[in-house]
C-alpha cells in the first residue's frame, strides 16, 4: 500500500494510509473469520506496517517492538488522505483518534455510506476525520492541497513544504478528461514553486519500461482512447444494443456513477442500481434511484431507507422490456447474470472487481458470462 513519511524536529506527517493489493492472499476478505483485535491480526499477518506512534495502546498488548499512540513523544502529527483507493486508504480507521486524519467532507461521505451497507473500511476511529482546506499547518510542515476530480471524492495532490524541502506528492494521477484542468493548475504552481522532490504514485507508464519517448502532452497516444472518446463508445455501445446491457463499475468512484446515469439519459433507458451502490448515490447526490433487489443476496441488514427512498424494479419487468434498461452488477452479484442468459445481453466491465486475470476471481466471471 501506499504510505509516505515526512517528519521535521518534533512533528511529522504521512500521506496516505494504504494497503497492499492483493487478490490472490486476502485473508480479510469475509472468507476468515477475525478475532476481536483487528490490528492485532493484521500486523500479524502483515497486512499493516509496523509504525510507532500511530496504534491505540489497547491493540499493541503482543507487540512490545511498537510504541503505541499514548507513548509517543510526537503528539503534532497527522495523516493525509488524497482519495479512497483502497491501496491509499483502507487503514485509515484503524490509527488512534490521538492522531488526526485528514480527508475530504466528500469523501467522508461516500465512506459513511460504503460502511452503512456494509462495504467499508474497518473503523475503530468512530469517524473522528478532519475536512482538508486548501493549506494546513502541522508543526513546521505545511501542506497544500490541489483538487484534481471536482466531481467525485475529489482527488488530491499535495504540496509538503518544510524549512529546508519541497516535495509534491501527486497521489493517483491523470491528465485526461476531468482531471485536466486542475492538472494545468497544478503544473502552474509547481513551475512557479519548483519543488525539490516530485513522488509520483501510479501503476506504471509504459509496458516496456523505456521513457526516452515520452513527449509532453495530454493528447491520448496513438491507439488509446481519450475520455472523451471513450464516453462516446460506450454510448454508442448502449445505444446500439438490441437488448439488456448490464455494468459493473467500482462504488466508491461517483464520478464514474454519474457517467453512467448520463448514458442512460442520453440513449432513453432507466438506469437500475444494486442496493448498497443506491445508498452511496443517495448519500453523495441527495437523489432517489431505481434498484433491482437480487435473488441471490439478503438486505435485512440494510438501511431501511434504501428502500423507501428508491424505486424497486423487478426482474420481471426488466425481463419483459430488457432493450429498455441499463442495469447495474457487481461480482457479488455474478450469478445474477444467468437469469438473463436469453436476453442478448451486452455486458460493460468498467473498473469493476475483478480487474483483470491476475485476480482469482476473474477467471470466475469470465466462466458465468461464457455461459451466459
Amino acid at each position: 500500500g501506499v504510505i509516505m513519511e515526512v517528519s521535521y524536529e518534533d512533528c511529522r506527517v504521512f500521506f496516505e494510509a494504504g494497503t497492499a493489493y492483493n487478490p490472490a492472499f486476502d485473508l480479510f476478505d469475509g472468507s476468515v473469520q477475525t478475532g476481536t483485535n483487528i490490528i492485532r491480526d493484521y500486523l500479524r499477518t502483515s497486512q499493516i506496517p509496523k509504525i510507532d506512534g500511530i496504534y491505540a495502546k489497547e491493540y499493541l498488548e503482543d507487540f512490545d517492538d511498537i510504541l503505541p499512540a499514548e507513548s509517543y513523544p510526537i503528539r503534532d502529527q497527522a495523516f493525509f488522505i488524497s482519495h479512497l483507493h483502497l491501496d491509499h486508504m483502507r487503514m485509515m480507521g484503524l490509527i488512534s483518534p490521538l492522531v488526526k486524519v485528514y480527508l475530504k467532507e466528500s469523501a467522508q461521505i461516500i465512506e459513511r455510506a460504503l460502511e452503512d451497507v456494509g462495504m467499508g473500511v474497518e473503523d475503530l476511529r468512530d469517524h473522528q476525520y478532519e475536512d482538508l482546506k486548501e493549506e494546513t499547518q502541522i508543526g513546521k510542515i505545511r501542506v497544500r492541497t490541489f483538487v484534481l476530480n471536482p466531481d467525485s471524492y475529489q482527488d488530491l495532490s499535495f504540496f509538503i513544504e518544510t524549512p529546508d524541502l519541497k516535495i509534491h506528492f501527486t497521489g493517483d494521477v491523470f491528465v485526461y478528461g476531468k482531471y485536466e484542468s486542475g492538472i494545468l493548475k497544478e503544473l502552474d504552481y509547481l513551475h512557479e514553486h519548483r519543488p525539490d522532490l516530485l513522488v509520483c504514485e501510479g501503476t506504471r507508464f509504459f509496458k516496456d519500461g523505456t521513457y526516452d519517448d515520452i513527449i509532453p502532452s495530454f493528447k491520448a497516444k496513438d491507439g488509446l482512447l481519450s475520455k472523451d472518446e471513450l464516453d462516446k463508445r460506450i454510448l454508442e455501445c448502449i445505444e446500439k444494443h438490441p437488448s439488456l446491457v448490464l455494468f459493473n463499475i467500482y462504488e466508491r468512484e461517483m464520478s464514474d456513477v454519474s457517467d453512467f446515469m448520463s448514458y442512460a439519459k442520453k440513449a432513453g433507458r432507466e438506469i437500475v442500481f444494486e442496493p448498497e451502490t443506491a445508498h452511496i448515490i443517495n448519500s453523495f447526490f441527495g437523489i432517489p434511484v431505481s434498484i433491482l433487489l437480487a435473488d441471490t443476496t439478503s438486505y435485512q441488514n440494510l438501511p431501511e431507507e434504501i428502500f423507501t427512498m428508491n424505486r424497486i424494479i423487478t426482474k420481471q419487468e426488466i425481463l419483459f422490456h430488457p432493450d429498455r434498461y441499463l442495469l447495474q452488477n457487481s461480482y457479488p452479484n455474478s450469478l445474477e447474470l444467468l437469469d438473463y442468459r436469453n436476453c442478448n445481453a451486452l455486458y460493460l466491465h468498467h473498473s469493476g472487481t475483478p480487474l483483470g486475470p491476475f485476480d482469482p476471481h476473474y477467471q470466475n466471471l469470465m466462466n458465468l458470462i461464457s455461459i451466459c
